[in-house]
């Protein structure tokens, strides 16, 4: 067991099997591997901070490292601070999410406005890259479920690519930096304090309402949503079943905690949290499990 103490700032991944993976944006010694682009610069290689993390199955299990120049790296997750199985110069400014399908293949998306899926396996015939998808704005999250492609953006819109083509999904008001998927909706969290959860089809059933500070993640778990904030807070929503009354969620002039998106579509309806957990200001320690 491992101990790190007094940061101030820290991303949290876990992996399947629940162990844990640590990467402090200012400090990447846990992760302290050579990125491509700053070989010749021991100060540069040792400032290159971490900004996604995505762990996969596979021999050996595998570690994929997003950072903020734009390189890549595939890492063994049994020794990551060891060994740099692949480096990749992927996009031009910093990746922001990274969604593994396999050990051997991952998209990835960036500030650069670009998702991109990769081939990572050890021996490649052939090209890397395999596809490049372009939108208007700044990327923060990627979600992924078989052909289909959620990335989440500084505008607010969902953008969703398809076997069929491109959508784009309006509601949040500021930055989605959250995408998760459940078995028949999804939820998106966004800066405008708000969780949204949609169906398939793109319509917004339900808005969230309850942080009063930016939602830096969220989840569906069975008819629960549940969310972190930077209010400090882990919030519980359950989800209306259907026929279930909700508060409609109010127009554009009306009042009301939230405005509901440009689209000809009915209004998500307001949901109010069913319970949330209060967390300390300052962390003063957190454990490396393994």
């Amino acid at each position: 067991m491992q101990v790190l103490k007094s940061h101030c700032s820290i991303v949290v991944s876990f992996s399947p099997d629940f162990h844990l993976f640590v990467a402090v944006p200012q400090n990447v010694s846990l992760l302290h591997t050579k990125s491509s682009r700053s070989e010749n610069s021991q100060a540069n290689m040792s400032y290159d901070p971490v900004w996604a993390l995505a762990t996969a199955d596979g021999e050996p299990k595998v570690v994929f490292v997003g950072r903020e120049s734009g390189t890549l790296q595939k890492l063994p997750a049994a020794a990551p601070q060891q060994e740099v199985l692949l480096s990749i110069e992927a996009h031009t400014s910093t990746i922001t999410a990274i969604t593994p399908v396999s050990a051997d293949e991952v998209y990835t998306c960036s500030t650069d406005k670009t998702i991109k899926q990769w081939n990572v396996a050890a021996e490649v015939e052939g090209k890397r890259l395999l596809k490049t998808l372009e939108v208007s704005d700044p990327l923060r999250c990627l979600a992924v479920q078989g052909e289909t492609i959620y990335a989440g953006s500084d505008a607010g819109a969902i953008h969703v690519f398809t076997a069929e083509g491109a959508s784009e999904w309006e509601g949040h008001k500021d930055a989605v930096v959250s995408i998760s998927l459940g078995e028949a909706q999804l939820c998106s969290a966004g800066y405008d304090n708000q969780i949204r959860v949609w169906d398939f089809a793109g319509r917004a059933l339900f808005a969230l309402v309850g942080h009063n500070n930016q939602v830096k993640f969220s989840t569906i778990i069975g008819g629960n949503v549940v969310s972190s904030s930077r209010d400090q807070t882990i919030r519980v929503w359950t989800l209306p079943a259907e026929g279930d009354d909700a508060a409609p969620e109010a127009k554009e002039g009306e009042e009301g905690d939230n405005t509901a998106p440009a689209a000809a579509q009915p209004a998500a309806k307001v949901v109010f949290p069913s319970g949330y957990i209060s967390l300390p200001s300052v962390p003063t320690s957190h454990t490396l499990v393994g």
